[in-house]
């Protein structure tokens, strides 16, 4: 079993994808200077483990801010993360947003206007 965790830095989020975790863990900023660089080793993890990744996983994400370059990059791991769920897998999309947080908020909605499965938005 493969773990993938990635330490936040001042323009990369963290990542904690662990097979024998229920929450998989997008957090911090993301301002990577090549992002699809960054983002392509999350989405070949769920590629590569995607029969092996729990079926009531939830995918969360709690990302203070991004990028442009980095809004298509989360795009494909959302794409990928919903094409397990066009399978048959039973997986959740969370987006975290603070109340106050319009620009994420709407970024969450963007996202959801783009991909065929429900991507939750949940306000703290």
């Amino acid at each position: 079993m493969s773990d993938l965790f990635i330490l936040s830095s001042n323009n990369t989020p963290g990542v904690e994808f662990s097979l024998n975790s229920k929450i998989q863990k997008v957090s911090g900023i993301s301002t990577p200077i090549d992002s699809f660089e960054f983002y392509r080793p999350l989405i070949q993890w769920i590629s590569d483990h995607q029969e092996n990744i729990q079926n009531d996983t939830v995918f969360r994400f709690e990302l203070n801010y991004f990028n442009s370059s980095s809004m298509k990059a989360l795009l494909w791991l959302i794409q990928a993360i919903a094409s397990g769920i066009g399978q048959g897998k039973a997986w959740t999309i969370d987006w975290v947003v603070t109340e106050e947080d319009e620009f994420m908020e709407e970024a969450g909605e963007s996202f959801q206007s783009l991909i065929d499965i429900p991507l939750n938005i949940v306000r703290v």
